[in-house]
């Protein structure tokens, strides 16, 4: 399945062109992932596929208009698939922290869901009736379009040489 949605990805992005480079900025959230202080971008599966032409794929970030690379100014890395870069620890009240990448305009998620469960009982807003301040995503949060890709049926059957009749 993981080669799958790779595979996926790749055409999208390819051949469907389905990207936007865009200057983007990261928002602080009070989520800590394995004592890395998190800031999210407000949309998430940013394009980390180098093979894609004309997609800007940063490997750093801009703090204050000054650009680090990974290793620089606590600076640890960034998330592609969920649009978020990590820090060891956390930046000053006020620093603005942006990028220059592109993102997917289509996103792909693999998952195990029932359909019902995706169609019926999380309700996703196209658009919001009040007015909202833009913030980094949450973990897990989904945002559309979107195509889910899941594994619908299959079988292992064992098979081996000589001594069994299969």
């Amino acid at each position: 399945m993981s080669s799958f949605l790779l595979w996926f990805n790749h055409c999208l992005l390819d051949k469907g062109e389905a990207y936007q480079n865009y200057a983007v900025r990261f928002y602080p959230t009070n989520q800590i992932y394995s004592n890395l202080y998190t800031y999210a971008a407000p949309f998430n599966q940013l394009v980390s596929d180098l093979s894609i032409s004309g997609a800007q794929i940063s490997t750093g970030i801009y703090i204050n208009s000054s650009y680090y690379n990974v290793g620089q100014q606590g600076f640890h890395g960034i998330d592609w698939e969920h649009g978020r870069a990590y820090f060891t620890s956390p930046l000053a009240a006020g620093t603005i922290v942006s990028g220059n990448v592109a993102f997917k305009e289509i996103n792909v998620v693999l998952t195990n869901e029932p359909e019902n469960a995706i169609l019926f009982d999380t309700k996703y807003s196209l658009r919001p009736k009040v007015t909202q301040v833009p913030t980094g995503l949450w973990t897990n949060q989904i945002t559309y379009p979107v195509v889910f890709i899941k594994q619908v049926g299959g079988q292992n059957l064992p098979y081996a040489f000589g001594g069994e009749d299969n």
